[in-house]
């Protein structure tokens, strides 16, 4: 069922959406060394491992991790009316609701951070998706922290 609701919201969020600029955001993102994926015509997605982003069990954001988060503000304080959804991931260690909850905090820990860096908090939502990774379920990887992770999903907001 979670999967389910997973692919609903990624279908949600790939249906309606106006194109994102072609030039700017996409190659901005990818010059501040970010790891960007275009999903479509409307969205960009940002990838931040948690490897160096999360310690272990928490949703604190690393000191590390800071300067790649404020390039990411940097870049998207240059282009209006974008829609931002940060969405956090777990491993599978622990238990299920516990890994959840965990990964809402990790998600809106990001989304507070970059609200903090002057970003309209209005166009920021977050949601934690668990362990349940749609992404790397059928990965012969057994490393944890590839799995632990926040993906931040761009695109233009529509106009009313």
């Amino acid at each position: 069922q979670v999967q389910a609701q997973a692919q609903a919201q990624a279908q949600e969020y790939s249906q309606g959406g106006m194109q994102t600029k072609a030039l700017g955001l996409e190659e901005e993102l990818q010059q501040s060394g970010l790891l960007t994926e275009r999903l479509n015509s409307d969205f960009l997605k940002v990838n931040l491992s948690s490897e160096g982003l999360f310690d272990f069990d928490s949703a604190r954001v690393k000191g590390g991790t800071r300067p790649a988060l404020e390039k990411l503000a940097e870049v998207l304080r240059k282009h209006d009316n974008l829609s931002i959804q940060i969405v956090g991931h777990t491993d599978s260690s622990g238990i299920a609701v516990y890994n959840l909850h965990l990964s809402q905090l990790r998600a809106q820990a990001v989304a507070d951070y970059l609200v903090n860096q002057d970003l309209s908090g209005s166009s920021i939502q977050s949601e934690g998706r668990g362990d349940q990774d749609t992404r790397l379920e059928h990965s012969t990887s057994n490393n944890p922290v590839a799995k632990r992770r926040d993906e931040i999903y761009i695109r233009r907001a529509q106009e009313n």
